[in-house]
């Protein structure tokens, strides 16, 4: 099979691999054996975000190349089958005199886990969804990508765990400064 990079061609490439198909305006969702993977498309019929068993997971120009590596793996090798936790429930904790996240950074966790971590505690944060995935052709090697409102976008770079981290350090701090400076900065995109 040819490499499917549009919409009709996925939803194909998915069924091969023994998938359920259901589509709506937005996205399609591929179901098998309890597992779920949708696929965001843009309006052009453009893969452009992808989320594992309900968790916002990758976005970015390779989103075709993350789709078929996902769907095409079994279902007990897949990483996302673990007991990895659903990020959206990261948040910081106000104290008043304190503050701290909950749930904390476990140092046992993978590289990807601390780092999808690490992007959920800045997302909470500024509003912008953060994703991250590991690059597939590059083991060790992450991407990113976000989201805001009905906007995905990432890019076709891969990082080092220790750039990784940096740069959603910069999107934090970029955030904050254009707070201060009083700019206003639209998450609802």
């Amino acid at each position: 099979m040819s490499d499917p990079s549009d919409r009709e061609d996925l939803a194909a490439f998915a069924r091969d691999h023994g998938w359920t198909v259901e589509s709506n305006d937005q996205f399609d969702t591929y179901t098998r054996a309890g597992a779920r993977v949708d696929v965001h498309f843009s309006i052009h019929g453009h893969a452009c975000g992808g989320d594992l068993n309900g968790v916002p997971t990758h976005s970015g120009e390779d989103m075709p190349d993350w789709a078929r590596y996902v769907l095409r793996q079994p279902l007990e090798s897949q990483e996302f089958y673990t007991d990895e936790p659903d990020w959206r429930h990261v948040r910081r904790v106000d104290e008043g005199h304190a503050s701290y996240i909950d749930p904390e950074l476990e140092q046992g966790w993978p590289d990807l886990w601390k780092l999808r971590w690490h992007a959920a505690v800045v997302s909470s944060e500024i509003g912008i969804w953060i994703t991250v995935s590991e690059n597939p052709k590059r083991p060790g090697w992450f991407g990113m990508g976000y989201r805001a409102g009905d906007t995905s976008t990432g890019t076709s770079q891969s990082y080092t765990f220790d750039r990784l981290w940096d740069r959603i350090v910069g999107m934090a701090t970029g955030f904050e400064i254009a707070q201060r400076l009083g700019k206003e900065v639209r998450t609802d995109v």
